[in-house]
């Protein structure tokens, strides 16, 4: 009940901020969409709206990528079907479907080794891991990451690179590996830092921060965190952390359990929020 009430919280926190700038997103999509008719560059946007609807309207994501598939399939385009396949994926993975979900990665996963994509490969590697992650199949989940994280390697694809390394830290995280998970946030936090991507600094300074209460380690905990997330964590905590009829550590794990899913409702909890939403916001308009 306490992990369900803080991660309520935390949602609460942060959803109207990351809520405005996805909608602010799909919007400036969208305009460009009414204004092309050109197929090709339809079903590029439509994919890139069904992305951006992935955390907020599901249904949209899957409505757009159907829509996109279509064109693809009528311009007898690869590239367009292939990724169209990947968001149709999200669109069930974000609905807990998970089976539909691995079962679209892998038809991308074909289709993108047949014309030899690699960028549409490791983003299908990376969807595989990322339910495999969830399901906690974790040597499995590593295995897919990883083979993401070789291709964006191989491409130089620095932000590629970041969120790799984050996700496959996740996955340690959450496997009790907290040493090789907190390896991996740093390496990505100073990629982020390096090319200046601000939300990924941000989930990555937040991750650290959950690596280190998941630990029990509070005073680090406390040094990541912002201020004000602290003192709303400390006036939440399980009663056995004051009691210690448990371990701290122990506690701590079934606080942020729920966290496994989403990349973003934790992040009002790291110093680097306002930034982050700043970021965001500057994206869009780009």
């Amino acid at each position: 009940m306490i992990g369900i009430m803080k991660s309520l919280l935390i949602f609460l926190l942060t959803f109207p901020a990351i809520l405005f700038s996805q909608q602010a997103t799909v919007d400036s999509l969208q305009s460009l969409l009414d204004k092309t008719s050109d197929q090709k560059e339809q079903a590029r946007l439509m994919n890139l709206l069904a992305d951006g609807y992935k955390g907020v309207d599901p249904m949209k994501t899957r409505e757009f990528a159907e829509k996109a598939y279509g064109i693809g399939s009528k311009l007898n385009n690869k590239q367009i079907q292939a990724d169209a396949l990947h968001k149709k994926g999200l669109s069930y993975y974000y609905l807990d479907s998970y089976d539909t979900a691995i079962s679209y990665y892998r038809q991308s996963l074909m289709m993108a080794d047949g014309i030899k994509d690699s960028s549409l490969t490791a983003q299908a590697y990376s969807g595989i891991g990322n339910v495999y992650r969830l399901q906690g199949v974790n040597d499995t989940a590593l295995f897919y990451l990883q083979k993401a994280l070789e291709i964006y390697t191989e491409q130089k694809d620095q932000k590629n690179i970041a969120a790799a390394l984050s996700t496959i830290g996740d996955t340690y995280l959450y496997a009790g590996d907290y040493d090789k998970a907190l390896d991996d946030y740093n390496q990505a936090l100073g990629i982020a830092r390096k090319i200046k991507d601000k939300y990924r600094e941000a989930f990555c300074l937040s991750s650290i921060g959950n690596n280190y209460f998941m630990r029990g380690d509070f005073p680090s905990t406390k040094r990541i965190w912002s201020p004000e997330a602290w003192e709303q964590l400390q006036a939440r905590m399980p009663k056995c952390m004051i009691t210690r009829k448990r371990s701290k550590r122990t506690c701590a794990r079934s606080t942020l359990r729920s966290r496994r899913k989403t990349n973003t409702i934790h992040l009002s909890f790291t110093p680097a929020w306002p930034t982050f939403t700043n970021a965001r916001m500057k994206m869009t308009a780009r």
